[in-house]
């Protein structure tokens, strides 16, 4: 079976598929070489300044982006949090080209968060990877104007 190694970003956060440790720190994490990596972005740099609010950002890799990770296993989602919202879940959607389009798995992180760091999930259920879009997405809530995701 493939195991894939996905990074994404669009301008606020950055995702990862399959590292070794839970808790991993500020530096990027390392890359397993057997893995697979697609990615949209660099090194993380800052966060935006947000208003009061609910969120929800989210990456898109297309099925041609996708390309040889079809029919693997997405299992891990690695995201750096500057400072932590009150409440952040991650969220996988499949299809859909100008948003996301069906949910297939959604988990409430806001008790595992690590301030300026990059964090890791590991999905409980892992989403195979279909010739369909995919989408990973964080969703998060926070009282005051802050930076939370980077």
């Amino acid at each position: 079976m493939k195991r894939i190694h996905l990074i994404g970003f669009i301008s606020i956060f950055g995702l990862f598929l399959a590292c070794n440790d839970d808790t991993i720190g500020p530096s990027e994490p390392e890359v397993d070489l057997d893995l697979i990596v697609l990615n949209h972005d660099g090194p993380n740099v800052d966060a935006p300044q947000l208003p009061a609010n609910t969120y929800e950002a989210a990456v898109r890799f297309t099925a041609a982006e996708l390309g040889i990770a079809v029919g693997g296993k997405l299992q891990e989602v690695h995201y750096f949090i500057q400072a932590p919202p009150d409440e952040l879940e991650v969220r996988i959607y499949t299809g859909g080209t100008d948003r996301p389009g069906r949910l297939l798995y959604q988990q409430d992180l806001s008790r595992t968060i690590r301030a300026s760091a990059w964090n890791k999930h590991t999905l409980t259920n892992a989403v195979t990877l279909n010739d369909d879009d995919l989408w990973v997405a964080l969703r998060f809530s926070h009282g005051i104007d802050q930076r939370s995701l980077g």
